[in-house]
């Protein structure tokens, strides 16, 4: 996997200053590519930060940003009000089990901003959300909807609500309505309202039949990996269809009616380019089968099944697994180039299992590699909770006795600063979480040679003043007792360090650590330490 671009660089720092406030009076609004690059990235970064903190950093975004792709959380009017006044091509809304400050429908009511009502059914008023939302040149322009729901929950939109959208977006040519509940009276409008979308996404919905869905004659990429799905007859009939997905989720057991019908079909896709049976529990055998029928197949994505030794009868056809590490990583480097946000998730969850397989079948230029990944990964999805936790994890098992025996040096050094990345994105109250972080780092730095001292102690004198719960000042303190006898206090490390605060903290909150029985002599050589430096840090 290739180092971080210098544009990925470019986004990284924008983020974090944006978040740091730096740039709260600036009046040159950034160009919409990398606007576009800074909201998505911070809007991770924003939902950890406190109600006031978040109002603050909004009124920046609003300065300087010109996005014209925004995916964001609609279930709070803060969130919402990020796309008004901005002129938007791309528009997702993730909708969770609370609505606050959104408004909606209770049963057959007029719309309302009440929150929601244990006795009646919730409906979003989705084309009045929209309409009060989007200028009228994002209404105009708005070419991608995506509007989703966590699996199998949210709330259903209003009755009535295809026919007016689409009046509403007449541009729109991307619509993605994953885990809505959708009905097949819904989908048959969809078909006949929106005759020129490009892209449809139904994945995980209530539809049964694809009836209908020939009027999307110029559909090039549909997403139909659904337990309810039986009828898709007349996907034969789509004659631009180049990507079909029939994905489905890492708990399904069994094959889903749709793709047991697709394998087993005489009839062909005449276009079709790529086919994506991830977490399907589909075998070789029926893989060859649709291969057979679709000689103009270019990519096959197959992460999450068993298995191991296919190999398409084409072998001009790029196959997409995770079967191995190599497969894993450059799946991983596919879902990353792709925006494929549950198969990132997915393959590094994969990763994680194979660090823990038998030790025998771990080889090191793969663990090597891993590592090296992990460290670009951990700054372009801080924030993200979903894959910085799949990211904690590989850090976790790379951690392990069996595996740093394994690595080089400069390997164990590029791992340090992984787990130091992870750290000082992380929530302090996070008490259990930062503190296996911090122990598990420690069990790096003792196996390490050259270790970045003075990062690594002026991080740990940073937790260790944030705050008094032992089970991270225990493994702070083991962190300063392996480097103390290298400080160097004329660093840039400490430059930001209240040494008057941390002396106060030292000189009267010794408490005992199990697992540092000398604690008390480390904290008084520190106090020796910093009382003997006088000059500024």
């Amino acid at each position: 996997m290739n180092p971080s671009s210098l544009s990925e660089l470019s986004v990284q720092n924008v983020s974090r200053y944006l978040v740091q406030g730096y740039y709260k009076d600036e009046k040159r609004k950034l160009p919409q590519e990398l606007s576009n690059e800074v909201f998505k990235m911070i809007y991770k970064r924003r939902r950890g930060l406190k109600k006031e903190e978040r109002k603050q950093l909004d009124e920046g975004l609003k300065k300087i940003l010109l996005p014209s792709k925004i995916f964001v959380y609609a279930n709070c009017e803060a969130d919402i009000s990020l796309i008004r006044n901005q002129t938007i091509e791309e528009l997702g809304f993730k909708f969770g089990t609370e609505i606050e400050d959104l408004g909606v429908k209770n049963g057959d009511d007029p719309p309302n901003k009440k929150p929601r009502t244990e006795s009646r059914l919730v409906l979003i008023d989705i084309v009045s959300l929209l309409a009060n939302n989007l200028t009228p040149e994002s209404q105009r322009l708005l070419k991608t909807l995506v509007l989703t729901s966590p699996q199998e929950r949210g709330f259903p939109f209003a009755s009535g609500w295809v026919q007016p959208m689409a009046r509403l977006l007449p541009s729109l040519t991307t619509l993605k309505l994953y885990s809505r509940m959708i009905e097949n009276d819904e989908f048959a409008s969809i078909c006949e309202n929106f005759p020129r979308l490009l892209v449809l996404d139904i994945s995980r919905t209530k539809i049964t039949s694809l009836k209908g869905i020939s009027n999307i004659m110029y559909l090039g990429e549909l997403s139909i990996g659904s337990w309810y799905l039986e009828d898709i007859d007349e996907i034969y009939e789509l004659k631009a269809l180049k990507n079909l997905r029939m994905r489905c989720g890492l708990n399904d057991s069994d094959m889903i009616d749709s793709l047991k019908s697709f394998i087993n079909s005489d009839k062909s896709l005449v276009a079709l380019e790529l086919f994506d049976c991830a977490d399907s529990n589909i075998n070789i055998e029926s893989l060859k089968k649709i291969e057979a029928r679709h000689p103009t197949l270019a990519e096959i994505i197959v992460t999450g099944n068993s298995l191991v030794g296919y190999f398409p009868n084409n072998p001009n056809i790029r196959v997409i697994s995770d079967d191995t590490f190599p497969a894993c990583f450059n799946a991983l480097e596919y879902f990353e180039k792709n925006g494929y946000y549950n198969g990132i998730i997915y393959t590094l969850q994969t990763i994680s299992d194979k660090i823990d397989e038998p030790f025998e079948d771990l080889e090191k230029r793969w663990l090597q590699h891993l590592v090296r990944i992990l460290y670009r990964m951990i700054p372009k999805h801080e924030g993200d909770v979903f894959i910085y936790l799949e990211i904690v994890n590989c850090c976790w098992d790379l951690a392990s006795k069996q595996v740093l025996e394994l690595l080089d040096n400069e390997d164990k050094r590029v791992l340090i600063e992984c787990f130091l990345r992870i750290i000082e994105s992380s929530e302090i109250e996070e008490v259990r979480y930062v503190s296996q972080l911090w122990n598990d780092m420690n069990e790096v730095i003792k196996t390490t040679q050259n270790r970045q001292t003075n990062r690594l102690i002026s991080v740990a004198l940073k937790y260790f003043l944030l705050t008094d719960d032992v089970d991270i000042n225990g493994p702070c303190l083991e962190t300063i007792e392996c480097l103390l006898d290298k400080i160097n206090l004329q660093s840039d490390c400490y430059k930001n360090l209240d040494r008057e605060k941390l002396l106060t903290k030292l000189k009267n909150d010794q408490p005992d650590f199990d697992n540092l029985p000398n604690s008390k002599e480390v904290i008084e050589k520190l106090i020796k330490l910093f009382e003997t430096k006088h000059q500024p840090l």
